[in-house]
């Protein structure tokens, strides 16, 4: 770059310019009469310090680059806008604009109208550096310029690129509907936001319907991989609102604290967002507080936090949305609708392996409102510490929810009379593999409250907490099929499940809850349970089962097993008359013909002093190894090697043999030093003496160091635990059983 040439009136630079001269330096004060042309091949660098810049009647426009030009402007400048029509800086397709100048608006006398123009109008390259400003445009539309602002990028190949900078303080004075004032991108332009920001303009001193108050985007591209969009204020779209065939891609940066009277406060969008990073933080709408959607939106890795609005606090969708990554983390529902804490769903959404966490409703739907016309479709998400008065971490209104696998954890429910402080569901609902656990209801349903109809496979229900149905509270249609529903509270009934609509519960297991009524399962309306294990449940009436008798309209139980299945003695029953009759126990192998089972539990307990794996299994059953095959167990009641081929009659605790020790084995049976050998009238399954050549199980040796209590450790863990895991293998008898001892 040459010296600059200092000039003292707009007229020597016209002439400079003429002339081939290519660096001007401005002076303090100056009046443009007309634009400055840079042709194509010519290239201009403009400097100015503070430099007052004042129109001619009638003019507007400071300097217009063709094709093959190049204007690099650097310094500030003051500008009192004229009365045209032109940008002050305009850019033909192929033309480039450096802008490394701070251009900072100032009204003009009282009574000037204000301008109907833009700052920048670039249909070629404007690279925005460090220094630059586009500050405080104030514009009114006009017949000849209907939505004027501070930057424009339009048409096929035009390209704007922010380095740094900021537009800012831009506001429209329009009536009608129209875009934003700070920054448009149009018809196959794009912006590309690397640092600096669209921050603080506004776009509702006027009337009008006003969309996008820091970025418009109309069948165009933003690209934001740094920088920031915050503080901007609109009806619609605050932060950024792209629309038709637009496109919107954030990988950085922050799209934060924006403010919009009706729909999208970070962002709204009828064409397609990709989040694949970045933060989408503290902005307010009415509706969808960081993120409308009424397009397609895919979510990768961002994070959208922090957000506030009636509904949808983080995202509202009503098109196609798909969070496979990231997380909705922090988000409010907390206007007059208050439903929606994390999303609020209207379209379709499905939900992979992303976050919705910590969000809150002040009605329903603290992680997931999901309206009528909504589809969702879970696999692998995670939803955990939402919170509404009802459905904490779902509320899923008429609509249709599919979990494939997924974790629906710590969610609470407010509300004293219904809850679901996991799900609140009134539509369709399944689970093939969900985790639920550690959910709370302060009134029914910890895990589920369901007046729809719910679903139940291979799913694990566990730690939930209710007033009634810890797990389950069932007034609509549930089935379960191999369901586990395992160390569920209620304080009042039904520990596991509360049921008064129908329930069938097909294998799977409920066990290990509690209640004060009804520990396992309470019925009220009509239930069918076939082929599942309970047992272990407790309650101060009715450990497993309680039933109401009543006019015949409720209270029906069909439980299928043979009549000498000597199990059923072990089952807690009770039922209740109808009014003014006494409740009543009764035997259970009397009075009710079950396939339900108690359970036996089995405790494996590593070698290592690592916790203990827990599992449940029917009687007759026969375990699976735990290992590769190469580990000796020992059953602790009796010392003996367990047979993996041996069914379980009873309570287990098998002990892993040290690799140290087991080499012992032999020589401990051929000594009589094995500390937990036992005579042959000892051996329940009547096994011959230690040494015999028989099939019997061999003796095992005591743990070194004398004592269970050296390397054989571990407090009792159950494998349901707050991280979601249900863990738990068993086989009927009859099924080839595992590797058999040599």
């Amino acid at each position: 770059m040459s010296a600059p040439v200092p000039v003292s009136t707009w007229h020597e630079l016209r002439a400079l310019v003429a002339e081939g001269g290519c660096a001007a330096a401005l002076p303090a004060s100056v009046v443009v009469d007309g634009p400055v042309p840079v042709g194509p091949g010519r290239s201009l660098d403009v400097m100015g310090c503070a430099t007052s810049v004042r129109f001619a009647p009638g003019v507007s426009q400071m300097f217009s680059v063709a094709d093959g030009g190049r204007l690099r402007l650097a310094g500030s400048l003051l500008v009192t806008p004229g009365t045209g029509a032109a940008p002050l800086l305009s850019v033909d397709g192929g033309g480039r604009l450096d802008l490394d100048c701070a251009l900072l608006a100032r009204p003009g006398a009282p009574g000037t109208p204000a301008p109907s123009s833009c700052l920048v109008d670039c249909r070629g390259t404007a690279n925005l550096g460090p220094c630059s400003a586009l500050d405080g445009w104030v514009a009114a539309p006009s017949e000849a310029e209907p939505s004027p602002c501070a930057l424009r990028v339009s048409g096929q190949g035009a390209v704007a690129r922010m380095g740094g900078g900021r537009v800012s303080g831009c506001t429209s004075l329009g009536t009608e509907a129209a875009p934003g004032a700070a920054v448009q991108v149009l018809d196959g332009a794009c912006l590309l936001i690397e640092a600096g920001s669209v921050q603080d303009n506004c776009r509702q001193e006027g009337d009008g319907v006003l969309y996008g108050g820091g970025v418009y985007v109309d069948k165009a591209t933003l690209s934001m991989t740094g920088g920031s969009v915050e503080g901007n204020r609109a009806v619609h779209g605050a932060g950024v609102y792209c629309v038709g065939r637009g496109l919107v891609e954030v990988s950085g940066g922050r799209i934060a604290n924006n403010r919009a009277l009706h729909r999208g406060g970070g962002l709204y969008s009828t064409g397609t967002v990709l989040l694949e990073g970045g933060d989408v933080a503290d902005n307010r709408a009415s509706f969808g507080g960081g993120v409308f959607n009424a397009g397609t939106l895919h979510e990768r890795s961002a994070v959208v936090s922090g957000n506030t609005a009636d509904s949808g606090a983080g995202v509202y969708n009503r098109g196609t949305a798909s969070v496979e990554g990231g997380s909705i983390v922090g988000n409010a529902a907390d206007g007059v609708q208050g439903s929606g804490g994390g999303v609020y769903n209207t379209g379709r959404l499905v939900l992979g392996e992303g976050i919705i966490a910590g969000n809150r409703a002040l009605y329903t739907g603290g992680g997931l409102y999901n309206t009528r016309s909504g589809t969702v479709d879970v696999d692998g998400a995670g939803l955990s510490n939402n919170r509404a008065l009802y459905g904490g971490g779902i509320y899923n209104a008429r609509g249709r929810v599919a979990i494939a696998t997924g974790d629906i954890v710590d969610n609470c429910a407010n509300s004293t009379q219904f809850g679901g402080g996991g799900i609140y569901n009134t539509g369709l609902l399944s689970c093939d593999r969900a985790t639920i656990v550690h959910n709370a209801s302060q009134g029914m349903g910890g895990g589920i409250y369901n007046v729809g109809s719910v679903r139940l496979g291979a799913s694990g229900l566990s730690h939930n907490a209710a007033m009634s149905g810890g797990a389950l509270y069932n007034r609509g249609s549930a089935e379960a099929e191999r369901a586990v529903i395992v160390h569920n509270a209620a304080g009042d009934m039904g520990g596991g499940v509360v049921n008064s609509g129908s329930l069938e519960l097909a294998g799977g297991t409920v066990a290990h809850n509690s209640a004060r009524r009804g520990g396992g399962i309470l019925n009220a309306g009509t239930a069918s349970v076939v082929g599942a294990l309970v047992g272990r449940n407790t309650a101060e009436t009715a450990n497993d089962f309680y039933n109401y008798l009543d006019d015949g309209s409720r209270g029906t139980f069909t439980l299928d097993a043979p009549d000498d299945d000597p199990s059923l003695a072990a089952l807690g029953w009770c039922e209740e008359g109808a009014a003014g009759t006494a409740s009543r126990f009764v035997l259970d192998s009397e009075e009710r013909r079950l396939s339900a089972a108690p359970v036996w539990e089995v405790r494996f307990m590593a070698a290592d002093g690592s916790d203990p794996a827990v599992t449940l299994v029917e009687p007759g059953a026969v375990l699976d190894r735990p290992d590769d095959g190469g580990t000796d167990w020992v059953d602790d009641a009796t010392g003996l090697l367990w047979d993996f081929d041996e069914p379980v009659e009873r309570d287990l605790t098998l002990l892993a043999l040290d690799p140290d020790v087991e080499g012992e084995l032999d020589g401990a049976g051929a000594d009589g030093d094995g500390a937990a050998h036992r005579d042959a009238g000892d051996d329940p399954e009547g096994a011959g003496a230690p040494g015999d050549s028989g099939a019997g199980p061999r003796a095992a040796p005591g743990p070194r160091g004398g004592g269970r209590g050296g390397a054989i450790t571990g407090a009792i863990v159950i494998a349901a635990t707050a991280a979601g895991r249900i863990s738990g293998r068993m086989r009927r008898r009859g099924r080839t059983g595992g590797p058999k001892e040599g």
